[in-house]
């Protein structure tokens, strides 16, 4: 028996986390819902693009979430606990060395990008101790809290700016 569920598409994975909510529903079975949930933590990324600039733009899940993802959309999780933050990760998938690794590994298309499974198994991924994550994770958090808020663009503007600068290498 198919039950209706918020969809996510590609569409809202250019913010550094989910939305509180979504605009589509699907119908769908309890077994897709077991197969295509997200949970806190889940990082979700576009897997194709007609510019590499916007492949494999990533949201992360701050929360567990009563959705499911679009065909568009990969689903990473990681495969052990406590290992990174995810608020951290939501910062580092912004980050310019995440983007030089996504450059590296994709090469030029006439029409679209894409992302496939091989060459997600080739980017590498740079994170500090768990107590350095939590840090710079609970940072990023709030300062994407703020940004939500506040009407001042040329501010939001420079902080995207410092959020992009917090992790480097």
């Amino acid at each position: 028996m198919p039950c209706c569920i918020w969809v996510i598409n590609k569409s809202f994975l250019h913010n550094p986390f989910l939305p509180d909510s979504f605009s589509a529903f699907v119908d769908v079975s309890k077994d897709e819902i077991r197969k295509y949930d997200i949970k806190c933590g889940d990082i979700l990324l576009n897997r194709t693009s007609e510019t590499i600039k916007q492949l494999a733009c990533c949201s992360v899940a701050s929360t567990d979430c009563c959705a499911v993802y679009g065909n568009y959309v990969k689903r990473l999780r990681p495969k052990k606990e406590g290992v990174v933050n995810p608020l951290y990760m939501a910062g580092y998938f912004s980050s310019a060395i995440y983007r030089r690794e996504v450059e590296r590994v994709s090469p030029v298309y006439t029409t679209r990008a894409n992302m496939n499974v091989e060459r997600l198994s080739v980017i590498s991924i740079y994170y500090p101790n768990l107590e350095m994550q939590n840090k710079i994770g609970s940072t990023l958090f709030y300062v994407y809290q703020f940004q939500k808020r506040s009407q001042d663009k040329e501010l939001n503007e420079l902080l995207d700016e410092f959020i992009k600068m917090l992790i480097v290498l």
